[in-house]
């Protein structure tokens, strides 16, 4: 009889779950290679392993890889491992494990009555004679008292004779023999029953799914309690990219210097719970970083668009001092002035908005100025003389520009 656990190859065919099916057939390649190498010892004297077994006797197999891919596949469901297992990877083990098991089926340690029982067809074990009830063997009665003798004299008690002791003669089989109890105990049969071997097997099947499942479960846990690693190593990968541009393009840049530490402060606090497992906690400080990018983006157009009006203001303003706005139109030129300040002013602290209407309100009053210059009348240049210096008579055709040398005394 094979021991608990260990089943024929035709219970486990008729096996339905795959992951049982798996763990049987490694339970049983390994009581096989037991008959193969009983002796076997493994790494520090300690049992060999099913794996060590298998890597002993490679000779046995047509293709050992095939039969450890069995093996790790019945790990990882047992061990539950960081790598998991699809079904067609247990199919695939089932099938490579129940090729090895059939493998090693003529070597000659294995016992006779072992192989019949591990490889008998459905039809063989249906067919098999039950196992005959041994009993012990039955004592001779005693010899009947001879009251007639001269020596011996019926009993005058009504008590039984005590019991005899067994004796190993052979029975009388002319005679008909009543059974009676032995002296000598039977010691009882161990044999487990069918519903002991279901309900391991049972068992057995839970705990492997329980371990097969006990990872995704464990991630769905984790990921409830302090969020998805893989997700925050994404927005991570994007808030790191984003805060190198901000430290490029806005850390030399005083009106932006409140935003980058911001920046820098968000950054900090994100890797310090990355770095402790606080997806969750770590994630809205990523995206911080991101929004302060975004946030500076934004900035930086409007800036570009405010410096569009303040060009448009330049040209106005140069074209109303070219037309003496500061002498002609006075009131109008301060009020383009203040306006033009006011505008500068916004834009270096960071208020493109009302640098945008400032400038173009000072444009307007540069363009009022100018028009107001214009029509006021202004006095003509008066022509600046012209020195002449009168003709020599005597320097005859010579240059008239040539002022005459003074005559010595």
């Amino acid at each position: 009889m094979l021991p608990p656990g260990v089943y024929s190859v035709t219970q486990i065919e008729q096996e339905k779950n795959p992951v049982s099916q798996v763990i049987q057939l490694v339970s049983l390649l390994e009581f096989l290679l037991n008959f193969v190498n009983p002796n076997q010892l493994g790494k520090e004297g300690k049992p060999a392993t099913v794996g060590e077994r298998v890597d002993a006797n490679r000779a046995l197999f047509a293709n050992p890889p095939d039969v450890f891919f069995g093996i790790g596949v019945r790990n990882n469901i047992v061990h539950a491992k960081a790598s998991d297992v699809t079904d067609a990877e247990i199919k695939r083990a089932v099938s490579h494990l129940l090729n090895a098991v059939k493998e090693i089926r003529q070597h000659p340690n294995l016992p006779q009555s072992v192989r019949l029982e591990v490889f008998a067809s459905a039809a063989e074990m249906a067919s098999a004679p039950t196992r005959a009830v041994t009993t012990s063997q039955l004592p001779p009665a005693p010899p009947a008292p001879n009251f007639n003798s001269a020596n011996q004299s019926a009993p005058t008690s009504s008590r039984p004779l005590t019991q005899t002791a067994a004796v190993n003669s052979s029975p009388s089989y002319t005679t008909k023999v009543t059974p009676r109890p032995t002296m000598t105990p039977q010691q009882p049969e161990h044999k487990v029953s069918t519903n002991t071997i279901r309900n391991i097997a049972i068992a057995l099947a839970l705990l492997a799914a329980v371990l097969f499942l006990a990872k995704p479960a464990w991630h769905l846990i984790h990921e409830k309690l302090y969020g998805s690693e893989e997700e925050t190593r994404i927005t991570r990968t994007q808030a790191e990219s984003a805060l190198k541009t901000i430290r490029r393009s806005y850390g030399n840049k005083p009106v932006f210097a409140a935003k980058v530490i911001e920046a820098d402060s968000a950054w900090r606090d994100a890797e310090i719970a990355f770095n402790q497992g606080k997806f969750k906690e770590a994630e809205p400080l990523y995206r911080r970083v991101l929004g302060v990018g975004d946030e500076l983006a934004l900035k930086e157009t409007e800036r570009k668009d405010a410096q569009q009006f303040f060009d448009e203001m330049k040209k106005a303003r140069d074209a109303a001092n070219a037309a003496q706005a500061p002498q002609y139109a006075t009131g109008v030129w301060q009020e383009a002035e203040n306006l033009r300040r006011l505008a500068e002013t916004a834009l270096k602290n960071g208020d493109s908005a009302t640098a945008k209407q400032n400038a173009l309100q000072a444009q307007q009053k540069y363009e009022e100025a100018k028009i107001a210059a214009d029509a006021t009348p202004k006095p003509e240049p008066s022509p600046t003389p012209v020195p002449v210096t009168p003709p020599n008579p005597e320097a005859g055709n010579s240059d008239a520009r040539v002022r005459p040398r003074p005559e010595s005394d």
